[in-house]
């Protein structure tokens, strides 16, 4: 049969089409659409502010009374530093050795009841805006120095739902959960999540590690199962890029709403060594 130029013409363009189609479908099927961070997808949201009514960063003590319940180590271990520019304030706190040092100096040290923690600081912070959230998104910024030491696991600030104060630090919470982001040996990034039926669970890689030696975005997404269903899910993101999801999950909170901020920063027992961590306020915002 005589081929004409147009039949060629015709069947060539066919056959690119087919070929772009094909290309399109795998490029699709391995580079599926990334979720946008959280804190771009949620509206707007409220600041643990580190400044002071006069403009002025927090000393330890006005630290201390912005967190009256359930909080230790921020007379000893924490202090509030500006920015060169003096517009921005960071939570500096130190570990291991380090801790209770120049941290404390002029302090008490017999005033604080923190014997049962080794070093770092903890205390939570529980917005009255959070009332009636099913979701929630909690953003801030890591800096961890290029010789940070991962040989111990460590805790850094996570999102909880709990009836009580007392679950953050039993072994199993009675309803609802606790999630703390952190590290493992050896530095993996990830989350701590206990739950009434699973106590203190890792979720998280083992590949990759937290970054050193610059300032890291992280973001965190929880939004809580429906009552009496497993479709809760659980979100991280550092500088931008989704590093977790979990579905599936049973967060415990059939009724009522997310409670707030669990803000442990430290490592998970002493450590021999001597370590800083910085941490830029919070932002929490929610549907």
């Amino acid at each position: 049969m005589r081929l004409t130029l147009n039949t060629v013409l015709f069947n060539a363009a066919g056959a690119g089409i087919l070929l772009f189609l094909g290309v399109y479908m795998t490029n699709s099927f391995f580079h599926n659409e990334e979720l946008p961070v959280c804190r771009a997808r949620y509206g707007n949201g409220l600041q643990f502010s580190l400044q002071s009514p006069s403009g002025k960063k927090l000393s330890n003590i006005e630290l201390q009374a912005r967190v009256p319940t359930r909080e230790w180590g921020l007379l000893k271990n924490a202090r509030v530093i500006e920015s060169q520019d003096g517009k921005a304030q960071y939570l500096q706190v130190a570990l291991g050795p380090a801790a209770g040092s120049e941290m404390s100096a002029g302090q008490d040290d017999g005033d604080e009841s923190d014997a049962n923690h080794s070093d770092g600081v903890g205390f939570v912070w529980a917005p009255p805006s959070l009332e009636g959230a099913r979701a929630a998104c909690l953003s801030f910024r890591l800096f961890l120095p290029k010789d940070f030491s991962f040989d111990i696991p460590g805790k850094l600030p996570g999102l909880y739902a709990t009836r009580t104060l007392s679950d953050l630090d039993d072994e199993a919470v009675q309803s609802g959960f606790v999630s703390r982001l952190g590290w493992q040996k050896g530095g993996a990034i990830g989350v701590t999540l206990t739950t009434p039926d699973s106590p203190d669970t890792w979720l998280g890689t083992r590949k990759e590690g937290w970054p050193v030696g610059r300032w890291v975005d992280i973001s965190q997404e929880v939004v809580l199962n429906a009552p009496g269903k497993s479709d809760g899910l659980m979100r991280v993101w550092i500088d931008g890029a989704l590093r977790l999801e979990k579905t599936g999950l049973n967060l415990g909170v059939n009724e009522g709403s997310l409670s707030g901020v669990v803000a442990d920063l430290g490592y998970e027992q002493k450590s021999p060594a001597a370590g800083r961590l910085t941490i830029s306020p919070f932002i929490i915002q929610r549907q």
